[in-house]
């Protein structure tokens, strides 16, 4: 992570980077499945649906993730909304625009 004015920092894990510069503990390495309404591999966790089989809250790790809103695109139902709640950190999430991946970029 580079900072203006302030040099690069390095750390082993996008989470440990984290924790040594703000002092937040945060799963990184989770948001990228927890934001798709998927629970993050290699890790148990424990799974409520909604009445439309969408994911409404997940347990996973120490964090419990809401999912108070979906929003479709594409004929997908994505999250919109999430809130996350930590031992001692609560993250609210909002996606604005979901873009589609192109293979290749």
């Amino acid at each position: 992570m580079e900072v203006a004015n302030q040099g690069r920092y390095e750390a082993l894990s996008p989470e440990a980077l984290l924790e040594e510069q703000l002092g937040w503990q945060l799963p990184v390495s989770h948001l990228v499945w927890w934001v798709r309404g998927l629970p993050a591999p290699d890790s148990k966790s424990k799974l409520t649906l909604d009445g439309d089989s969408r994911l409404a809250s997940l347990d996973q790790d120490g964090w419990q993730v809401q999912y108070l809103s979906y929003t479709e695109q594409n004929g997908y139902w994505l999250p919109e909304r999430m809130k996350l709640h930590g031992k001692d950190l609560d993250v609210t999430l909002v996606v604005k625009d979901w873009q589609p991946r192109q293979l290749g970029h």
